[in-house]
């Protein structure tokens, strides 16, 4: 469980800020705002496409990237991809991670029928690699995914191109490869997919507005995938883990709150000033710059 005093959350609102909430505690909690600010903003949302030991790569306008610690408040704009990516009415999935065995970040961009491409901060250099074979699922409602990180990969459900079934993509950050793992049944549900405790894990809602929750006990381990959790009804993303096996979420895209995994009852989180509508996503904070390469 990440330490209290280091916990934050990073809120990308429609008001052409990055803001930010520190918690301490249920009794403890510090509304910062802003924490970023963008000009020129089109469409008027930040994207989040990543949280990684202490850096944050945010998508604040199409095709241009941006990793930056809120802490420090230092900057650097990435590179855009190369032109034959640019492809502004294909559906695209990014993701952003850290791999401590060869000491990179990585910037992961991928859409139907492209090379995907992977920015390295460590060389400040964009890499062309094998040909993206998937297709989102008629579920998804977002128009940009986030991968989800675990064991030193990105994460999402896609199906696999020609009609093929609906599996979770890993992308290796470290030799830049896809690989498969199925998903529970019934395979044709709309996964997304998240950490919980550590494991990956799958969320999917019903036409009832319930919320299954799937977790990985094995990583890359098809048969170990077991259900944990129904929240009915309401549309939550876990964060992270807290005291006592509570669990806190972000509910509806309007309130932080901690979920009681014994009772199944919320207790809210009040923040006075927080938008109306959020999209909360985790770091820990940390002094690492995003000029990686200069450091490096």
């Amino acid at each position: 469980m990440p330490d209290l005093g280091k916990l934050k959350q990073l809120i990308p609102a429609p008001s052409k800020l990055l803001e930010e909430v520190e918690i301490r505690g249920l009794s403890f909690i510090i509304y910062k705002k802003p924490t970023y600010t963008f000009q020129s903003l089109h469409p008027p949302w930040v994207h989040i496409i990543g949280s990684c030991d202490g850096l944050v790569c945010i998508l604040p306008q199409p095709d241009t990237f941006v990793a930056f610690n809120p802490a420090t408040h230092e900057s650097v704009q990435i590179s855009a991809p190369p032109t034959r990516l640019l492809d502004p009415n294909n559906v695209h999935s990014y993701g952003f991670g850290y791999v401590p065995s060869i000491d990179d970040y990585k910037l992961v961009k991928a859409a139907q029928g492209k090379p995907i491409a992977v920015f390295s901060l460590r060389t400040g250099a964009w890499k062309l690699g094998e040909r993206f074979n998937y297709v989102r699922h008629a579920d998804y409602f977002l128009s940009i995914v986030p991968g989800t990180l675990v064991n030193d990969a990105l994460h999402w459900t896609f199906k696999v191109s020609n009609g093929g079934a609906c599996v979770v993509a890993a992308f290796d950050l470290v030799n830049d490869k896809f690989r498969d793992f199925p998903v529970p049944e019934p395979a044709d549900l709309g996964f997304t997919t998240g950490v919980l405790s550590g494991n990956l894990c799958l969320m999917h809602i019903d036409g009832r507005r319930r919320q299954y929750f799937w977790v990985m006990k094995e990583y890359g381990v098809g048969e170990s995938w077991t259900k944990v959790l129904v929240v009915d009804p309401c549309m939550v993303r876990p964060l992270c883990l807290w005291k006592n096996s509570n669990i806190l979420m972000a509910k509806d895209g309007k309130e932080l709150v901690l979920f009681n995994r014994k009772d199944g009852t919320f207790k809210n989180f009040k923040v006075d000033g927080i938008p109306n509508m959020f999209f909360a996503n985790l770091y820990v904070e940390s002094l690492v710059s995003p000029n990686f390469q200069l450091h490096v």
